[in-house]
């Protein structure tokens, strides 16, 4: 669990300092350029990945009927895909999405096996090469935002060759990724969860201008300290749960305890970003203050709405989870869309605040529903 915390943090504290170089380099317009790279790219994830990330957490789950899936060649086809549809550097969704893909199954097996240490080394590298690569791009005065693109990139490079060498990632020879009947149960899931945390950044580069997009990650990711170790928190939930009955009012202990921890950090991080990081970005950020409170308040309530889908998945019928997220995905697209055409950037600041209090308490109807076995 301590693992998994650090690394967190170390990928949090990254992507707060990338954000400020990329924000006072780049400016909201190209700003929203590499974001729209990078929310496009979780949103293609789950397609290539088809669940196994999410079963790979489960001690219990099936480990049997394997397919093997090429995870390097799928990746290679969104790549040709996105660039006969595009023609210009948008194209580097595909190693993105490689690079996401990879660590995902990877740090679901580490939680699982609570064997951190080739996570370790490729997470370590793959967020020091962007603060690196990002550095020097801000010491150059580079202004291209599809350079700053390449920062999340190139990393998948050096992943492919430690994963080809170290026989301990176990992702099989080629790089595939094992899938099974319970990673496909949990795909609708894995997609849906993208749906409620990334198509709102998606829909908001689409309907709105660019600089919107810019404005909003310039505040959301100087939130994402807390939804990172909320990811983790939960993951290592699920890693050691296995089996038994669901109990509503246990999960409900649990995330009265987890806000005393969460509305701290979100508290500390709002007036951070409100006294010391907007001025930093400069007078060009500063419409940017409005989405300070909406998305605070979302990071809380996402952290809380992660552990309650961690409880179901760790518990005796993970399926559940699927109806969680599909349902809560199901009410994020039409908010989604209606809250970002009308209010652009605090339409989707509002909205998404909204999506993630009634997937919380979807996740938290549906505790002990259905099928479980006594303790």
């Amino acid at each position: 669990m301590s693992a998994g915390v650090l690394l967190s943090a170390l990928a949090a504290g990254v992507a707060f300092i990338t954000n400020i170089l990329i924000s006072r380099e780049l400016g909201p317009d190209s700003r929203g350029e590499v974001a729209f790279v990078l929310q496009a790219s979780y949103l293609i994830v789950p397609f290539v990945l088809l669940g196994a990330e999410r079963v790979a957490l489960r001690r219990s789950g099936d480990q049997g009927s394997f397919v093997p899936v090429h995870l390097t060649s799928l990746c290679l086809l969104v790549t040709v895909a996105v660039f006969a549809l595009t023609r210009d550097w948008t194209a580097l969704i595909g190693p993105v999405v490689y690079t996401i893909a990879t660590l995902a199954v990877l740090r679901s097996r580490s939680f699982r096996d609570n064997q951190f240490s080739t996570y370790t080394l490729l997470i370590a590298g793959y967020q020091l090469t962007i603060l690196a690569f990002a550095v020097t791009l801000y010491l150059l005065k580079v202004q291209d935002w599809f350079m700053w693109t390449l920062a999340y990139a190139l990393p998948a490079i050096p992943i492919v060759v430690v994963a080809g060498l170290r026989r301990n990632i176990k992702l099989g020879r080629g790089m595939f990724v094992d899938v099974s009947a319970d990673s496909l149960k949990l795909l609708p899931a894995s997609i849906s969860a993208v749906i409620v945390t990334r198509l709102d950044r998606v829909i908001l580069g689409i309907l709105a201008p660019e600089s919107q997009l810019g404005l909003y990650v310039s505040v959301a990711t100087a939130t994402e300290v807390l939804t990172w170790l909320a990811n983790s928190l939960g993951d290592h939930r699920v890693s050691t749960l296995a089996g038994g009955r669901d109990r509503r009012g246990q999960l409900m202990g649990i995330l009265a305890r987890d806000c005393l921890i969460f509305i701290p950090i979100a508290t500390v991080a709002g007036l951070t970003i409100w006294l010391w990081l907007l001025p930093l970005l400069g007078p060009a950020f500063a419409s940017a203050a409005p989405l300070i409170l909406p998305l605070c308040l979302a990071a809380v309530m996402l952290s809380l709405y992660r552990q309650a889908v961690s409880y179901n998945l760790g518990r005796h019928d993970p399926t559940r989870v699927t109806v969680i997220e599909v349902s809560t995905a199901a009410v994020a697209v039409p908010v989604y869309f209606v809250s970002i055409y009308y209010g652009a950037s605090q339409g989707a600041a509002w909205s998404s605040l909204v999506v993630y209090a009634i997937g919380l308490m979807i996740g938290i109807a549906l505790t002990g529903r259905g099928r479980t076995n006594a303790d």
